[in-house]
């Protein structure tokens, strides 16, 4: 029987929606615990040596301010648009939605700079590199 299963996939159906539910890979918490990264395998799109994915990004409760737009809220998650440069090594946020605790929310301006940045070796954006560029479209 398949009854485990199809409870878990029913539990993460519920708790995320369906895309989430079949598509979030983690790539492990960072910060002592205090943030989880997750790739969302159905949003990768490979045009030549470009990958872009939405990564969603989990804080625990009161580790992540709102930054200089909102200092007074803390972070629940984020979902972040990103273009990543497999030959140039190099990273670019393309879009990103901030999710606050008291239930609010904060997008990035869509006029706003957006500009390549080289990743630096043993970082979490090199990790996401190398897992997002060795994908392969099925």
């Amino acid at each position: 029987m398949h009854r485990p299963a199809t409870a878990i996939r029913l539990t993460l159906l519920l708790a995320c929606g369906t895309a989430q539910a079949a598509n979030l890979v983690s790539l492990g918490k960072t910060d002592g615990g205090t943030r989880e990264m997750f790739i969302d395998g159905s949003s990768i799109r490979i045009a030549g040596h470009i990958r872009r994915v939405w990564i969603k990004t989990v804080y625990a409760a009161h580790t992540m301010p709102g930054g200089s737009e909102n200092p007074n809220r803390w972070q629940r998650e984020s979902m972040d648009h990103w273009a990543f440069d497999c030959r140039e090594a190099n990273v670019m946020l393309e879009a990103g939605i901030d999710y606050f605790e008291d239930g609010t929310s904060f997008s990035l301006p869509s006029n706003r700079a957006k500009l390549w940045h080289a990743v630096a070796p043993e970082t979490l954006f090199d990790v996401e590199m190398h897992f997002i560029c060795a994908w392969r479209a099925k």
